[in-house]
């Protein structure tokens, strides 16, 4: 009887190598062997051994004999090159080349070709598997046998591979705890992928050990790795045209030359711009073949990876599938990100979830039998079945053990508990942890050592990196690594590796990574801290030419190895790489690592500069992620302010006073941030730095903007349009909460326009602001465009364009993490509720009001509450309306926030209309007209004449209307395109 494909076990257990069982036989032989294997024209007998076609037979040195055999024994299995060096070479050590050989010969003489296979196909760098004949198949297909508990999981994952050849993209999660068998399910499908259909893998792997991480980390090794493989430069040629920006972060796959122009070309990159690059990268390599893209423990992910990958479910475009594995639990737990992102996937229907379960006694009972060739007592099945709980992982281990120390024997042809059965229920480990640890002990201490120092590393190391913390050559320990793989022990072989500095290293990867985790965690404090000083140093000087891949390990490294200032450098130089990338979630946490440092030291002027440095830096990243309103904003610039008391440098300070101007504005507290904005306005006309000039403008534009002053305001805004140059000012918006001022003053400048009436103006620089926007290529400037957009939209009349504006910066928001999120929700529902009367729009709004005071902003409420009433309004919800209202009004009376006031007071007033108090009305339409008389906002003037226009002509005062409405009128445009003019001249030519 053949081993069942489990699904979990990271290599079959083979008595040549499980260690010194005395098997004890009882009453019947041993299985003999196949006597022939039948397939297309050809016979492979058994004795004696020769490979036939027809009656003639076809010579064949034995080795290559047997390969083919043990290969057509299994058809349609992947066989690795591991498998194969140990079954059919019985552990001898060869080299990879004399597997090659026999595969050749195998080839020429079944006629078979390696481009086109027909019997043998190649597994790229992997192994082998033998293929269906032309006029028939091997013999004994049950010899593959089952697939153990997972062959329901196995099917959906190629019916959902059979859905992306049919054009339809797929996004699946596989989901399970430590040992169920995510990988291995994974492997099983990739290996059983139609062999004649053309398709791709690209496989990623996130590590753990590795702290904060780099940015994209698990896909640059992932692309790395295949621009090494045989074909690579076909992938590199792609990076080139259709992803530079991943291309520039691939040191070692290009010249320094080339690497230098590409960095000059893409200085600034976006990380809007990385994400597109990418998935028209996936589209190129799915254009001709179906693309599979595999993320293993996305739970130890970095952030970068994860918007990504939530990107990539969400977008169109070409077909591809993507596959990623991830622990449920320790996402709840320690990856709040992840857990939210496979919410928001299921909820609107972009992920399907695997989620694999523990394997029942049936699926234990169909495992044992296979892998100990013969029948198995139920006693001995329901014990193990007890006490491994049906996970995979300990059922294989738990098996290997109870193997090694001969716990188990054959009696009467079926497989029992020996004499010594209480050995199975004390002897065995409760834990798979416990059981791990105890067959580690087992090994001689020089492979538990090298195990040990290379779970430092990670699931992965290469060999060079724990040399030097083994005081060992590197021959010495590849031989050891080379045993321990050889026998299906703890590790894998990996592709050679070279370093920069040209050292030549194999590479091993732990079958599993609670190996890695068990071992890590074996070690005591005193030696982790000298290990990873020891691989820290040897990395350091590898890489020196190429260092910035390797910054963020080696600020783990030295940072547990108690070399602060070494940690301090590449925790800063890894933030950088981060913030080169746009990827704010690790930018922030490798400085806020910094920071930790920092505050450790003695006081120093040097300290402090290296403090204030990191927090200038630090600060806007947290504003466009958390909003200018968050604690943490105001605990950075501070600080930093308080730092900064020490110094002369007014160049450093503007951008913290900046800021925090920024953070009480947000806040609602105008007077505060109007004495900071002053502050930096006289600090910066003693600078001669443009720059500055420019950025104080734009904050005293827009303190005047949002008290309503909009005839002050122009004239701040039109200096920062006039001034600003692209490619001298670009960089300001990198001290200055992540936003662009020219961008921002242009779609304010919009706004303005919009309300005096100067339509045509208004949608120029609307588009002004949108083509520097996207040049500017910045997520949290590219919202803050897009939802003063939806505002004039909406001025204008325009809701299904404006929904379109705010549904476009929603979705950059989710993609980035940035802050204006619940601003955008907000204007699309007030659209739904006009477009489509969604009752559900007040929900809506009320959520992102929630989400909006929990942030600690209170600038915005006013209109946040001025959108709900609309909303209501137009729902007929009268009440609700009156009392959101009513609460945006007292608002501004406490904050000063007057940018919307005018037409609160006009939506008050048809409220009262609705509750059929007009004399009520009246007033509150006098107000908005006064208000909007002050602001000089001719559109919201014309609103409020409209509506107190119809309550006098009700009343016989058509004299009065023209009186009102003609003055308004001729102020306007006679071409302006909105609802508003067209009713206010259809009016006056009815009291013609």
């Amino acid at each position: 009887m053949r081993t069942p494909k489990i699904l979990l076990a990271p290599r079959r257990i083979d008595y040549k190598t499980a260690g010194p069982l005395k098997v004890k036989v009882v009453g019947e032989k041993e299985s003999t062997e196949i006597q022939e294997i039948r397939f297309g024209p050809f016979a492979i007998e058994h004795d004696p051994a020769r490979l036939k076609r027809g009656p003639a037979a076809i010579k064949l040195r034995p080795k290559s004999l047997k390969v083919l055999r043990y290969l057509a024994e299994r058809p349609g299995q992947f066989v690795s090159k591991e498998e194969l060096l140990r079954d059919v070479w019985e552990g001898r050590i060869v080299s990879d080349s004399g597997l090659r050989l026999c595969v050749r010969e195998i080839r020429a003489a079944l006629g078979d070709s390696a481009d086109s296979p027909q019997y043998v196909e190649t597994v790229t760098g992997r192994g082998y598997r033998f293929l269906e004949g032309r006029d028939g198949r091997a013999i004994i297909p049950e010899a593959v046998g089952p697939v153990v508990g997972r062959q329901t999981e196995l099917d959906l994952l190629n019916e959902h591979f059979l859905a992306v050849l049919d054009g339809r993209k797929n996004f699946t999660l596989i989901g399970g705890e430590p040992g169920i068998g995510k990988t291995t399910l994974l492997n099983n499908f990739t290996d059983q992928l139609p062999s004649r259909k053309k398709h791709r893998v690209l496989q990623a792997q996130c590590i753990v050990h590795y702290g904060d991480g780099e940015a994209y980390g698990p896909l640059l090794q992932m692309l790395a790795e295949e621009c090494r493989q045989e074909k690579g430069s076909m992938l590199v040629n792609i990076l080139r045209r259709h992803a530079p920006s991943w291309l520039l972060q691939l040191p070692g796959v290009v010249a320094p030359a080339e690497l230098e122009t590409l960095h000059q070309q893409l200085e600034g990159v976006s990380p809007e711009r990385m994400m597109r690059e990418f998935l028209q990268l996936l589209e190129q390599l799915s254009a001709h073949a179906p693309l599979i893209v595999v993320i293993e423990d996305l739970h130890w992910s970095d952030q970068s990876t994860i918007d990504l990958l939530g990107y990539l479910a969400q977008s169109s475009g070409m077909p591809f599938f993507l596959i990623a594995t991830y622990r449920p639990v320790d996402a709840v737990l320690y990856a709040e990100q992840l857990r939210d992102m496979v919410v928001e996937l299921k909820s609107h229907g972009h992920c399907i979830e695997l989620s694999l379960e523990l394997l029942t006694i049936e699926d234990v009972s169909l495992y044992l039998r296979g892998k100990l060739n013969g029948v198995v007592s139920e006693e001995l099945t329901e014990r193990i079945y007890e006490r491994t709980g049906g996970n995979p992982l300990f059922l294989v281990n738990i098996v290997e053990d109870l193997v090694s120390h001969q716990l188990i024997s054959m009696q009467k042809g079926t497989w029992v508990a020996a004499d010594r059965a209480e050995h199975l229920i004390d002897g065995v480990p409760e834990t798979l942890r416990t059981l791990i640890s105890r067959r580690i002990n087992a090994l001689p201490d020089s492979c538990n050592l090298i195990l040990e120092t290379g779970s430092v590393v990670g699931l992965e190391f290469s060999v060079a990196a724990i040399s030097s913390a083994l005081e060992s050559t590197n021959v010495e320990i590849e031989r050891e690594c080379e045993k321990l793989a050889e026998q299906g022990l703890f590790i894998e072989p990996r592709a050679v590796e070279t370093w920069p500095d040209g050292t030549i290293s194999g590479r091993y990867r732990f079958q599993h990574p609670l190996y890695a985790e068990v071992l890590y965690d074996q070690i005591g404090d005193a030696r982790k801290a000298l290990i990873n000083r020891c691989i820290g140093e040897e990395l350091e000087q590898a890489f020196a030419k190429e260092i910035e891949p390797i910054s963020a390990s080696l600020a783990v490294y030295f940072d547990r190895a108690q070399q602060s200032d070494k940690a301090l450098h590449y925790r800063i130089q890894s933030a950088e790489l981060a913030q080169q990338r746009h990827a704010y979630p690790e930018f922030i946490s490798h400085l806020q690592g910094a920071l930790k440092f920092l505050r450790e030291q003695p006081d120093s002027p040097e300290r402090d500069q290296q403090e204030i440095d990191v927090l200038v830096n630090l600060g806007p990243a947290q504003i466009a992620t958390q909003g200018y309103a968050a604690p943490d904003v105001e605990e950075t610039y501070n600080r930093a302010q308080s730092l900064l008391a020490e110094s002369e440098s007014d160049t450093q300070l503007i951008p913290v006073l900046w800021n925090l101007a920024a953070f009480y504005l947000a806040r609602g507290q105008l007077s505060q941030s109007n004495t900071l904005i002053n502050q930096v306005v006289d600090l910066a006309e003693k600078q001669d730095d443009l720059g500055l000039k420019i950025m104080a403008q734009d904050a005293l534009a827009q303190q005047l903007f949002f008290e309503g002053n909009f005839k002050a305001a122009l004239k701040n805004i039109q200096f920062v349009i006039d001034h600003y140059d692209f490619d001298q000012h670009r960089h300001l918006a990198k001290e200055y909460g992540l936003e662009d001022p020219c961008v921002a003053c242009r779609i304010i400048h919009a706004y303005i326009l919009t309300l005096n009436g100067e339509f045509h103006r208004a949608k120029e620089q609307a588009k002004n602001a949108e083509k520097l926007a996207y040049k500017v290529d910045n997520p949290h400037t590219t919202t803050f465009f897009l939802m003063f957009l939806s505002f004039k939209l909406m001025l204008f009349g325009d809701t299904a364009p404006a929904k379109e504006k705010a549904r476009s910066c929603l979705e950059i928001c989710d993609q980035f993490n940035i802050h204006w999120g619940p601003f955008s929700s907000i204007l699309e529902s007030r659209a739904n509720a006009r477009i489509d009367h969604d009752v559900e729009s007040l929900t809506q709004i009320d959520t992102g009001l929630e989400e909006w005071r929990s942030t600690g902003a209170s600038l915005g409420l006013t209109f946040m509450l001025y959108c709900l009433g609309d909303a209501a309004l137009a729902l007929g919800e009268t009440e609700r309306a009156q009392r959101a209202i009513e609460e945006a009004i007292t608002l501004v009376e406490s904050t000063h926030e007057g940018w919307i006031e005018p037409d609160l007071h006009r939506q008050l007033g048809l409220v009262m209309l609705k509750l059929e108090k007009e004399p009520e009305a009246a007033e509150y339409f006098h107000r908005a007209l006064q208000f909007a008389r002050v602001q000089e906002t001719r559109l919201l003037e014309l609103w409020a004449a409209l509506e107190l226009s119809q309550l006098m002509l009700a009343q016989g005062k058509s004299e009065e209307v023209k009186a009102l409405l003609a003055p308004i009128v001729a102020k306007l445009p006679p071409d302006g395109e909105i609802d508003a003019l067209t009713q206010a001249h259809d009016i006056l030519n009815s009291l013609a």
